[in-house]
């Protein structure tokens, strides 16, 4: 009985001892993910409009929303739209986001200065 246990650890015990190096871009996405389910909490339509947002930024400004892009495009009267649909369980497509987030907000891709 012992024998296998020995083996076990033996084998196991190295594939544990090793490090998870997350690179940046990793790791800003986590943080990114952690925002959004820290601020969505158990509300799943503020959830889906948090993912939305960031997917409508990736897609249309042509890189990964920031937990800064994030907070910009979440205090815009879009944003407030955009959830205010979803959780009336009204499903939105991708062009009908991008028409409550971007459409008149020449800002959305950018900060102001």
């Amino acid at each position: 009985m012992l024998k296998p246990v020995c083996i076990f650890t033996a084998l196991c015990l190295p594939m544990t001892a090793g490090a998870i190096e997350l690179t940046a871009a990793d790791s800003a996405a986590s943080q990114k993910i952690q925002y959004m389910q820290q601020r969505a909490g158990t509300d799943h339509s503020r959830m889906a409009a948090y993912i939305q947002a960031d997917q409508v930024f990736t897609q249309w400004c042509g890189k990964p929303a920031t937990v800064r892009d994030l907070k910009r495009i979440t205090a815009q009267e879009g944003f407030t739209d955009l959830y205010s649909r979803l959780s009336e369980g009204k499903a939105l497509g991708m062009t009908q986001t991008k028409a409550l987030l971007i459409n008149n907000n020449p800002n959305f891709c950018k900060e102001k200065k």
